[in-house]
């Protein structure tokens, strides 16, 4: 039986079973405040085989559903049979709401693939062949990222169920090993950002919006997220102090230098040059440093990310990083924290989430992701249906007549 459930029933649901948190009650709470409605269903016999958070934004003369990653389903329930009957009780619950259109995005694996780019999956589409049935188009597998909507159809995912904290470091690449303790080496720590600190996350996202061509979310939401989600988030920052580090830079090469200084024998040439080798180093830093920050003092917040957590998985959501520090190799920092999170709360899977599906190099973003050594997801895709197709189509007219006005 289809019927609505309570938001404690939901929860209680929710406890004993794996779900992305787009079904999460925390982000129900963010899209209420936002102005939406949230609606909990499920499908139900002697006990909860699946459910679902809908979410219905007010539109021009009806509403609009959308279920996002969902439905969740209960252990040992999951079936394509009983995903289809939620599809279509679904239609028919909008049918009766005055929907204008329904989309259904759910979370499952439509291909998979290893780091390599070869296929380890491919779904037999019965399902995209079932939905059309009884009456949901496709959008299809649209390649890039989407701008607009949080619901990633390509993600870069890692196993992390038979890692250590010990076995982590060895289990990425060597590029990615290099860069976490390059990022180590320059004295960058890694910390949880307060509530009253979130206008430089904001600074973070934006510059890595405007870098990539993203739509960044407004500091309203940030503050929204913090305040809901709580101890299942974390606003991770990376953080240098460039006066401490370049002055323990300078010491270093005045003891170094001490040290040349002290070799006087041909035997200790090897030794003297290893030192000047040093020192060199060092001075390259400093002058690396220089240029990067134009003489910048103090405590700078290079990177930040947005990472969440569930029993099922961990999910690193929204970021962004100083364009000119990427060279100090923060965000790996990030991960790193993360990861080890991760394995100490014995969540099994880390999912780096949203990547573009181009395979030839050009995704700046799955390029650095890969290095941490995972898998490439894609998903079902959305499904759309709308319950009164000459209704929809009579208000998009009427919006493109009063948008001429």
């Amino acid at each position: 039986m289809f019927e609505k459930i309570s938001k404690e029933e939901y929860a209680n649901f929710l406890e004993d079973n794996s779900y992305n948190f787009l079904q999460t009650d925390e982000i129900a709470e963010v899209y209420r405040a936002r102005g939406a409605q949230v609606l909990y269903v499920c499908i139900k016999e002697d006990e909860i085989k699946c459910a679902a958070l809908v979410v219905s934004w007010k539109v021009f003369g009806g509403y609009n559903y959308e279920v996002n990653f969902g439905p969740v389903f209960g252990k040992n329930q999951f079936s394509k049979k009983l995903f289809i009957e939620f599809a279509s009780n679904l239609q028919q619950f909008a049918k009766k709401n005055q929907v204008l259109s329904l989309e259904l995005s759910p979370d499952m694996n439509y291909q998979l693939f290893d780091n390599n780019y070869h296929s380890l999956y491919k779904d037999d589409g019965t399902i995209i062949n079932e939905m059309a049935e009884i009456g949901f188009t496709h959008l299809g597998f649209p390649i890039g990222y989407d701008k607009q909507k949080s619901v990633a159809t390509w993600q870069y995912v890692k196993d992390v169920s038979n890692l250590t904290e010990d076995s982590l470091m060895k289990s990425f690449s060597k590029d990615g090993s290099y860069s976490i303790k390059k990022a180590h080496s320059f004295g960058i720590t890694v910390r949880n950002l307060e509530y009253e600190e979130l206008s430089q996350f904001k600074e973070l996202t934006q510059s890595a919006a405007e870098l990539h061509n993203f739509q960044d979310k407004d500091l309203e939401y940030y503050q929204l997220f913090y305040k809901t989600f709580k101890s299942n988030a974390d606003f991770l920052v990376t953080e240098i102090d460039f006066t401490i580090y370049k002055e323990e830079l300078l010491e270093s090469i005045q003891k170094l230098g001490t040290k040349v200084s002290k070799c006087t024998t041909p035997r200790k040439e090897k030794q003297k040059k290893e030192f000047e080798s040093q020192i060199a180093s060092h001075h390259k830093r400093l002058n690396e440093l220089n240029q990067m920050n134009g003489g910048e003092s103090g405590k700078v917040l290079l990177a930040g990310a947005i990472i969440i957590y569930n029993p099922s998985e961990t999910l690193y959501f929204i970021s962004g990083t100083k364009e000119k520090y990427r060279k100090l190799y923060s965000s790996y920092l990030i991960q790193e924290k993360a990861l080890i999170k991760t394995i100490r709360n014995g969540i099994p899977k880390y999912n780096f989430y949203g990547i573009s599906g181009h395979f030839d190099g050009s995704d700046g973003i799955l390029n650095f992701k890969k290095e941490f050594n995972g898998y490439i997801v894609q998903k079902m895709g959305t499904f759309i249906y709308y319950p009164n197709t000459l209704k929809f189509k009579a208000i998009q007219y009427l919006k493109q007549i009063l948008r001429r006005r």
